[in-house]
């Protein structure tokens, strides 16, 4: 780890933002960002986030995305060692740095706030804007999107990504990626690692609930990786997905092997890194992948379905038949439970329903193979379409699904109603 505290100074080159003090030192006569981290944060809590910037930017650059270079070291001041991490400063003599929110604040037609955390309108400010062509930004505000999925950053808003604007050239192009400080859970000490990994429920709370990433819906809640990468909403961000999925499946040893080689790192915090990204990659980035995939091959084999058979099942669901066994019954009884909050209407019928109907049943002790059988004999949204029961317990695995019961179905419909989007 390197000694940063004799370096020389440029004191002509000052720094804002958070995580930590920051002064611009030489190293090679090259100037670099170096971020002193507090020495404690959260009481006790020595602040890690020196760490979360140098793999996550390492990990950004294995995967191919330009990125900040970043060197591990520590500072030393008034008889106190600071741990540190040096960025290079990636302007050269004739560029400035200009973030995305300044970018907004120059759009006089938009009406977003430059550090507005609403996602639809920072997209319209990507249109919008024309320094950058379009379909570049979006392609690496997306890359950035999945990437820190994959990594868990809870902080990349219009502030921390951006262009460089030469001054001599008038040139612009888009900036390197830089600010991952604020992934791979930064606030957590060695000592409290080992019992999030031996707690599955823990692990998976920090999977699907924290991180979520920074940006905001239009209720202004915070969009969950997982939600917003399954629902195939964005086609931009579908496409990136696609083309970066392939490449962390052969990356993804190389990320381990960079996490294991680092002597800076203690043992258990080199496991629960790797734990955490495997973790991440199959559960957030693996099964949106394969969901994506599978719409994909419906939609491309053009299959067609049964107009008569799904009509068959939503009658013989609506007409309070009896059936033989008592989990269809139970299947029926809370179809029409959910027919019924959408005053009838089958067309805000979609995979949400049988989500939820799995999530409960699963609860009241049916097993998998009773589940997906009457899943797949009676759900209409099941005709036609191959592993569907399959691919709806992985959505009844989802925080939002998973904690509905018979007990709050009714609350839970109340507050939310299912989504219009067969």
């Amino acid at each position: 780890m390197m000694d940063f505290t004799y370096l020389p100074e440029d004191p002509f080159r000052l720094y804002n933002g958070a995580n930590g003090k920051k002064k611009c030192l030489l190293i090679n006569n090259e100037p670099y960002m170096v971020k002193i981290m507090d020495n404690v944060s959260d009481g006790n809590i020595r602040s890690m986030s020196a760490y979360s910037e140098y793999v996550g930017c390492h990990i950004y650059n294995i995967l191919g995305i330009p990125t900040q270079e970043t060197i591990l070291g520590t500072y030393t001041s008034q008889n106190k060692t600071y741990l540190a991490v040096a960025c290079k400063d990636f302007c050269g003599e004739y560029d400035r740095l200009q973030d995305f929110s300044n970018i907004r604040n120059s759009i006089v037609s938009s009406s977003a706030n430059g550090n507005g955390k609403e996602l639809y309108p920072i997209l319209v400010s990507i249109e919008e804007q024309k320094l950058i062509p379009e379909d570049r930004f979006k392609e690496r505000f997306w890359a950035m999107f999945v990437v820190d999925a994959l990594i868990g950053n809870f902080d990349r808003h219009s502030g921390n990504f951006g262009v460089l604007m030469n001054n001599k050239t008038k040139k612009v192009k888009l900036a390197p990626v830089y600010d991952c400080g604020s992934s791979l859970y930064p606030s957590l000490s060695d000592d409290m690692l080992p019992a999030i990994l031996n707690n599955k429920n823990e692990i998976l709370s920090r999977v699907y609930e924290f991180p979520a990433s920074t940006y905001r819906d239009a209720d202004n809640k915070k969009i969950k990786y997982h939600t917003l990468l399954m629902s195939d909403e964005y086609p931009e961000c579908t496409a990136v997905l696609k083309k970066l999925k392939p490449i962390m499946d052969e990356k993804f040893e190389e990320i381990c092997s960079l996490i294991n080689n680092m002597p800076e790192l203690s043992n258990i915090r080199k496991k629960f890194y790797t734990e955490m990204l495997k973790y991440r990659k199959a559960l957030i980035i693996d099964n949106s992948y394969n969901l994506l995939k599978e719409n994909e091959k419906i939609k491309s084999n053009k299959v067609v379905p049964n107009i008569e058979k799904i009509h068959h099942r939503e009658k013989a669901l609506q007409e309070n038949r009896t059936f033989t066994s008592k989990i269809a019954n139970e299947y029926a009884l809370l179809f029409r439970m959910i027919e019924y909050e959408n005053g009838g209407d089958k067309h805000k019928r979609n995979s949400d329903t049988d989500a939820i109907i799995i999530s409960i049943l699963r609860k009241e002790g049916y097993t998998t193979s009773e589940i997906k059988k009457v899943c797949e004999q009676l759900s209409p949204s099941a005709v036609g379409r191959n592993d569907y029961a399959g691919r709806m317990f992985i959505k009844a695995k989802l925080p939002e699904f998973a904690k509905i019961t018979r007990a709050n179905l009714m609350e839970v419909l109340h507050k939310t109603s299912v989504q219009i989007d067969r």
